[in-house]
């Protein structure tokens, strides 16, 4: 095996390689006899038909194929003797083997960097206590309650009044008068209070009684599922079936008895532990991504370039397909889409700086991914989509790059774990912990947690908070 070694850059590299002519002519050999055993061809049995016939009849796939076998044969000696392993496949040039003739290729790669690990073992790091406020948990049963709101019907024929609920039909129309499906409803319910973010609604339903159509204008609301309508003004029609007033439980043993707990005291209990849960998670996920930064930006290595182009091009596409069905590209497109490529090339690097840092200190940790992680791993994104695993798996089965993009994060996720595990934690009060892990904490662990503390708690108040939640 002979071989050249071209330097490209600090990562890419281009090999030329070349194999003898006597093994070339053993392989093709060696191809067209397994053809031969294999296939089937008129007048001779099975594996007796003449080598030179085989030969003929199927030139191009045994030629393609001893080909790959000669690629990938070198592809993994070279490697291995250089020490080298490339960060994505390898760009091939190789032609058809000829019998007689030495074979030559060439293949470019980029290989991961070689670095030196920080000192991690040890490394000060604070994480915010949890705690939780009595108003937090007033909060969670306040909405507990309002899920929980019986409707009675109002007899008479009456427009609604603040504070009531009403059945209706509505759908919105834009500028031209053409139905908006997306924004189109039949006989929902809608309580008429300072909820309602659609501006202009209440004027146009308290007009009404039941049984009576009406119109007017509404306002969309800056945040809403289709961004290119924020701020935007909408025709509406709405047709008016009925009017309910709205009874709250009582806070009391009863209530909680509904939601699966014996008592009043044991309910809040619950649901204070659930916010300590939240909280805890939240917060120790935000020290966690910290830590992490913390020691990237003690770090410096180049990065693949085909690795950051790859997680910027998926990212782009996933951001395109929801902007797509939001409506959001109907203005401006070019800039729309330039945007997008901007930030989804900061994201990419260092997703994939993160990657090749957790990589080290998997391989530093001896940190092992087996089948029963990623198959856990894929499991709770089915979960969390909705899907069944069966159907989940299936996908990833038939998906390499999602595979292997499912192995990588687990990857990650236990040499975080490793990470953490050696890291000097201090407990320090809420708010404390660096502007940078305290903002992570808010976000993920004040703004959600009364929502998924309603998922904390005991099995009947998780279904009373299931629509907030």
């Amino acid at each position: 095996m002979n071989y050249t070694v071209e330097e490209l850059g600090p990562l890419k590299k281009k090999i030329a390689a070349a194999v003898p002519a006597a093994e070339v002519d053993a392989l093709l050999r060696h191809t067209a006899e397994r053809y031969r055993a294999a296939v089937n061809i008129p007048g001779f049995r099975k594996g007796k038909a003449p080598l030179g016939m085989v030969e003929k009849q199927f030139a191009r796939d045994i030629l393609s194929e001893t080909s790959q076998e000669l690629t990938d044969k070198l592809l993994k000696d070279i490697l291995t003797e250089l020490g080298l392993e490339p960060a994505a496949r390898p760009v091939f040039d190789a032609p058809l083997p000829a019998r007689g003739q030495d074979f030559a290729c060439s293949f470019t790669l980029e290989t991961l960097p070689v670095f030196a690990l920080p000192d991690y073992a040890g490394f000060p790091l604070e994480q915010e206590e949890a705690g939780v406020e009595e108003s937090d948990v007033d909060s969670v049963l306040d909405r507990m309650r309002k899920d929980a709101t019986e409707f009675i019907l109002v007899e008479e024929q009456r427009p609604p009044r603040d504070g009531e609920a009403v059945e209706l039909d509505y759908v919105l129309l834009d500028s031209e008068g053409k139905e908006q499906p997306e924004l189109k409803a039949e006989k929902a319910r809608i309580v008429l209070n300072d909820n309602i973010t659609l501006a202009g609604f209440a004027d146009v339903v308290q007009g009404l009684r039941p049984g009576q159509e009406g119109q007017g204008k509404v306002v969309m609301p800056e945040n809403n599922f289709k961004p290119d309508s924020a701020g935007k003004e909408f025709n509406i029609k709405v047709r008016l079936h009925g009017v309910f007033t709205c009874k709250l439980p009582d806070l009391d043993d009863a209530f909680a008895v509904k939601a699966g707990l014996p008592t009043l005291r044991e309910l809040r209990e619950e649901v204070r532990a659930g916010f300590l849960r939240v909280r805890a998670q939240a917060a120790e996920g935000a020290a966690r991504r910290a830590l992490l930064d913390s020691l990237l930006a003690r770090t410096d290595y180049p990065l693949p370039e085909s690795l950051v182009e790859s997680q910027k091009t998926m990212l782009v596409m996933e951001a395109l397909q929801r902007l797509l069905r939001g409506g959001g590209l109907k203005e401006d497109p070019a800039a729309s889409v330039n945007k997008l490529k901007e930030e989804a090339g900061i994201e990419a690097e260092r997703s994939v700086r993160a990657y090749i840092f957790l990589r080290a200190v998997a391989e530093a940790e001896g940190v092992k991914v087996g089948e029963e992680d990623v198959l856990r791993h894929i499991q709770g994104l089915a979960a969390a989509a909705g899907h069944t695993f069966e159907d989940e798996l299936k996908a990833y089965r038939n998906d390499e790059r999602r595979l292997n993009a499912a192995y990588a994060d687990v990857l990650m996720d236990k040499a975080l774990d490793a990470l953490y595990a050696k890291a000097q934690v201090s407990l320090v009060p809420a708010g404390a912990a660096g502007e940078k892990a305290g903002a992570a904490a808010g976000d993920s662990g004040t703004k959600d947690a009364e929502k998924d503390v309603s998922d904390e708690s005991a099995p009947q108040a998780r279904d009373f908070a299931a629509k907030e939640a």
